[in-house]
């Protein structure tokens, strides 16, 4: 009986000692947890985690697009980048054939609502329709398509409401640096064109006080040439234009439209081009945008922003051509081909035009906007 109770004392105080042990190793793993620091994960995977966090915080659907970095996104336009977003296709333009709108789920530019950190822009259109061949996406920080109402911006939309945000400050707090140059060359116009930016951010004062100045300049020369033929035409000849005898001219009275004696002879079935036109045109265009933004951030609840955002984009078209007008009842020693198509003739009439004209437009935005943060734990 006393070895039974030995043995017991020995089995209880065994148990003991390894809850101990085990607590006290316990205690000092969460010691050493305490002293971890934090990870933060950046490049392509923070930034695409950074677009899931916003998916899942928010109150409707919502499609994000953010950059990497300061000065790292993945598009040189911001229709070109908004068309990774599903429902979104683009709407290409101009002379290039940039993109510079969007449709969302079947609805155009006027039935969207575009907006730059969360605020109105004038447009040139006058109207919803943004065009963002004129929105520099160097350095901006993220895009937003919300494809559900939210009062808390706007709810004035059919299709989508786009925010636009820009970098700010305490977006990346320290001192960040970026600088992008790059240059594009059309063979036709023979003209290497630059495009540079340049960024400065930081945050001083322990991370109270921040700024953000950036520029952006871009060039770019285009010459377009274009050939065309404007109306196919058909129609009944008379047999005095198929002469070859120069001596034999056609008389007013034969060419007649009343004359009806004269009309039932014109039974040649023909084809001929209505005009035929050729024009070059070179247009110069040229764009600044900068930014300056600063914010204080006194505590952790309250943040200060004023920025100004500034753009101008002047864009210079010349163009240079000639027309050519065809006057049916002026074809001479006309032939054709097995199918009627006009091939050869002489042209009694001067019906060549010359035309130049010089095209100018120049749209140009300064927005400055205070905004307050306040949360509320």
């Amino acid at each position: 009986m006393q070895n039974d109770l030995k043995k017991n004392a020995l089995v209880g105080m065994s148990s003991l000692l390894a809850l101990a042990t085990a607590m006290s190793a316990t205690a000092q793993s969460a010691g050493k947890n305490d002293d971890l620091e934090e990870i933060v994960v950046t490049g392509i995977r923070g930034s695409l985690q950074h677009n899931l966090n916003i998916k899942r915080e928010a109150s409707g659907v919502v499609d994000a697009i953010t950059s990497e970095d300061i000065g790292k996104f993945p598009d040189s336009n911001v229709a070109a980048s908004l068309q990774r977003v599903p429902g979104v296709s683009i709407q290409r333009n101009g002379q290039r054939g940039e993109a510079d709108g969007i449709t969302v789920r079947g609805f155009a530019n006027d039935f969207n609502e575009t907006l730059f950190d969360g605020r109105h822009i004038s447009t040139a259109t006058g109207g919803r329709s943004v065009d963002f061949s004129t929105v520099g996406s160097d350095f901006v920080g993220g895009l937003m398509v919300m494809k559900t109402p939210d009062v808390t911006l706007s709810s004035s939309s059919i299709g989508a409401t786009v925010n636009i945000l820009y970098p700010k400050p305490f977006d990346h707090p320290g001192m960040r640096v970026a600088a992008s140059l790059s240059g594009s060359r059309q063979q036709r116009s023979g003209k290497t064109t630059p495009s540079f930016g340049a960024l400065f951010s930081n945050t001083f004062a322990d991370d109270k006080f921040g700024v953000l100045v950036d520029v952006i300049y871009t060039k770019r020369d285009t010459v377009t040439n274009r050939v065309g033929v404007s109306g196919w035409q058909g129609d009944f000849l008379h047999p005095c234009q198929m002469a070859t005898n120069p001596s034999e001219v056609c008389s007013a009275a034969e060419l007649d439209p009343n004359n009806k004696v004269e009309v039932a002879r014109r039974n040649i079935v023909s084809w001929h081009q209505q005009q035929f036109v050729g024009e070059q045109s070179q247009a110069a265009d040229k764009r600044i945008d900068g930014r300056i933004a600063l914010q204080w951030h006194p505590t952790e609840n309250v943040m200060l922003t004023l920025d100004d955002n500034y753009s101008k984009q002047d864009i210079t078209t010349d163009v240079y051509g000639f027309g050519v007008w065809f006057d049916f009842n002026a074809y001479r020693n006309t032939k054709l081909d097995s199918n009627g198509t006009i091939v050869d003739f002489i042209n009694q009439k001067d019906v060549m035009n010359w035309n130049a004209s010089v095209n100018g437009s120049l749209r140009k935005t300064n927005q400055i906007l205070q905004r307050r943060r306040r949360s509320q734990r």
